[in-house]
């Protein structure tokens, strides 16, 4: 997308260690002719996994001795682990060899290069098959990779065993090139100057060229011969030269100071030829913000010297704008709600940022397996691009159910149970519908909501709910909640939502036997953010949810305003591999005038969604807090072994002032286990509370499925 044209060719050396990380095993392609019909099912973990890259190697292993063991015979194996993003997926690839093939593979002799930089050019590779024929090629390419790096080389090719080939290359070197010792090296390192000197009579040449790649124009070399064929070097690098000024030539819709604040020009800062390259990307990703993603910038002919004054001439090369959005392979979603939810906008002045945003809120949707890069491809005769995107369509809606059990020495115990049903596609609409239900006792309570996602064909969601909550003999509640949710500018994340409730609840009256009803009406207003990077199954990001409510409450003989505040947040930390740190808290308070509340407006702590370890709803009172951390072994893309503790309490001042602590205080900890297959979930988790012996624990049994 970006082109910059420079005067010079600049050189560049990256060394670094890849951390270990987990990867999402996308598909398994087999290759060679197979005597095993059901191979791609011996691979130990199924499509859809994720797995450490650093596991690999075992999981090979594994699939080998499966293979070999259905084909009765050895076999020779090749496996190729391809991974892209997002976060990363991959592919691999098997080649499998039943015929002769290459056992091992030994080279004798070497010492003046790396073996692994030669086995790289041969055609027979561990685990490949052999042919005779290919030997003398491979021969062939040895002697003269040694020849490109200032070598000479004998080589000869030795095999043994009759169908698992154990190959052998004898190797006598000569050393043909000039060795050096180096002295006065400030800016190189000496490998680095050694691999510059290597080869042919060039070698200098392109040591004084790097030099003044890196802004040494100075420079001086002195050689010598020493003894031993051993040649002394001395490097007289004087000064670096710097950034004196840099001037922008040619016409520009994009004012020159955003161009120098992109590009983070400073006077008198070191010059060299790498540090212009990248001012000059910044420059070009500047534009490709901006509509001009072919912007071109030619560096002027310049003078060497200690105080560098550049010139560079811009070239816009017109400004585009988005065309359509063109999904492929879509079978469920439709074409305009794929548009919709990725925030595409036809017609809007083309950011290259953009491709990235739409690819990253698609894969966070839930309703894609995987999300390929996005890729643009330009409009005959126009200055338009349109964008096309590859997604894999994977279930959209679950059915989901939780079996509780609890000691019956408690109070309220026994089995207790939970269903929820989510629709999250309607008709590949991305309407959603979702039906809640739970039974423990003493609570029922049940929960219908409806979402529209894009009210009006706006950018505004619109949510509707009805919902109940019966606590006997305390209380019966009913409530119906409309809300809307609109994002904060352009980003989907960041979210304002404004809304308003009905609620009636009765509860026994203290003075005859006639039950008192009460009706509150509410505002409400708040702000949500989720910056999750998957929400079903997060390894890093946040989430945070602050509403605030006014309500005005009637009935049982007065009237009473009242404020109610619920912020809430989630934090997940990446720590290594698939290991993951989360963290949670939520704080309910509510201010009121009326001293006598029912306990259906008092908030409860306790069970899954707040504190593990007691029954739902155990505890209630004018203020909850409560906090929960989880570590989490991450085993899938939607699966995990987690261990947690909680804690929270509750009281009746919004700052806790009266809290007693450690007295009061609430603690549960246990430990969970949720796998994925292709029929859905099975996750099991037990939760222990203050006190609780083994025989006390709570436990939960989820069976989900997704479809």
């Amino acid at each position: 997308m970006r082109t910059a044209i420079l005067s010079v060719f600049l050189l560049a050396l990256l060394n670094g260690k890849v951390p270990a990380r987990p990867v999402l095993l996308d598909s398994v392609f087999l290759d060679g002719t197979l005597s095993v019909t059901d191979a791609p099912n011996l691979f130990p973990i199924p499509v859809g996994t994720t797995f450490d890259d650093n596991d690999t190697t075992r999981l090979f292993d594994l699939f080998r001795s499966r293979y070999e063991t259905a084909a009765a015979a050895s076999c020779g194996f090749i496996f190729t682990l391809e991974t892209y993003p997002p976060d990363p997926h991959a592919r691999l690839r098997i080649r499998i060899c039943e015929g002769p093939f290459v056992n091992t593979l030994r080279f004798e002799g070497i010492s003046l290069i790396q073996p692994e930089s030669i086995s790289v050019l041969l055609f027979h590779r561990p685990g490949g098959p052999f042919n005779p024929d290919s030997l003398p090629g491979d021969i062939l390419r040895l002697t003269a990779y040694y020849q490109a790096q200032g070598y000479s080389a004998q080589i000869e090719a030795e095999s043994e065993g009759a169908r698992q080939k154990n190959l052998l290359f004898r190797v006598v070197e000569t050393l043909s090139a000039q060795r050096y010792h180096i002295q006065g090296n400030r800016a190189f390192s000496e490998n680095e100057i050694q691999a510059l000197l290597r080869g042919d009579d060039t070698g200098l040449n392109r040591l004084k060229q790097a030099y003044w790649e890196a802004g040494y124009f100075s420079a001086g070399f002195e050689i010598t011969q020493g003894e031993a064929g051993i040649f002394q070097l001395k490097i007289d690098e004087g000064g670096q030269a710097r950034f004196k000024a840099l001037h922008l030539d040619g016409p520009s819709r994009v004012p020159t100071d955003t161009l120098l604040y992109y590009a983070e020009f400073r006077v008198n800062a070191p010059f060299s030829m790498t540090r212009l390259k990248t001012m000059m990307d910044a420059m070009l990703q500047c534009y490709a913000e901006r509509g001009f993603p072919f912007a071109e910038i030619h560096p002027h002919p310049f003078t060497c010297s200690p105080d560098m004054d550049v010139t560079l001439t811009l070239q816009e090369n017109g400004r585009y704008l988005f065309g359509q959005l063109i999904p492929d392979d879509l079978t469920v979603t439709r074409k305009e709600s794929m548009r919709r939810l990725s925030g595409f906008r036809e017609g809007a002045l083309f950011k290259e940022s953009e491709l990235q945003r739409m690819e990253d809120q698609l894969f966070r949707s839930g309703l894609f397996e995987s999300v390929q890069p996005l890729w643009v491809s330009l409009r005959e005769g126009r200055r338009i691009l349109d964008v096309h995107t590859t997604v894999v369509e994977g279930p959209a809606n679950s059915a989901e159910g939780i079996l509780g059990y609890a000691s019956k020495k408690e109070e309220h115990g026994g089995f207790s149970g939970f269903f929820s049903l989510s629709m999250n596609n309607l008709y590949g609409t991305c309407r959603k519908l979702k039906l809640d239900y739970l039974k423990e006792k003493p609570v029922t309570e049940g929960k219908v909501a409806y979402q529209e996602p894009w009210l009006l064909n706006t950018r505004i969601q619109g949510d509707l709910s009805l919902a109940f909550r019966i606590e006997e003999p305390a209380y019966s509640l009913w409530e119906a909640e409309a809300r809307i949710t609109l994002p904060f500018g352009e980003d989907e994340r960041v979210r304002y939502f404004m809304g308003a409730s009905r609620s009636s609840h009765a509860f026994p009256s203290d003075k005859d036997s006639l039950a008192v009803s009460e009706q509150i009406t509410s505002t409400h207003a708040g702000v949500s953010a989720d910056f999750r990077d998957f929400p079903d199954n997060p390894r890093r990001g946040f989430y945070a949810d602050v509403p605030v409510y006014y309500c005005y409450k009637e009935g049982g003989g007065g009237a009473w305003n009242e404020i109610k505040l619920e912020p809430s947040g989630e934090k997940y930390i990446y720590l290594t591999g698939r290991h993951i740190l989360f963290l949670g808290g939520l704080w309910r308070t509510l201010w009121s005038a009326d001293d006598t509340l029912s306990r259906a407006e008092l908030f409860s702590l306790g069970g899954s969604r707040t504190l593990r370890g007691y029954r739902e709803g155990q505890f209630t009172g004018r203020s909850v807090l409560s906090g929960r951390m989880e570590y989490r072994f991450i085993t899938g893309v939607r699966s995990r072994v987690i261990l947690f503790l909680d804690a929270g309490g509750v009281s009746d001042d919004p700052f806790f002032r009266d809290f007693h602590f450690p007295e009061k205080l609430l603690f549960g900890y246990g430990s969970g286990l949720t796998l994925s297959s292709r029929t859905g979930q099975i996750g099991v988790e037990i939760g222990f509370g203050r006190g609780d012996r083994l025989a006390d624990g709570k436990i939960h049994l989820l069976l989900r499925n997704r479809f």
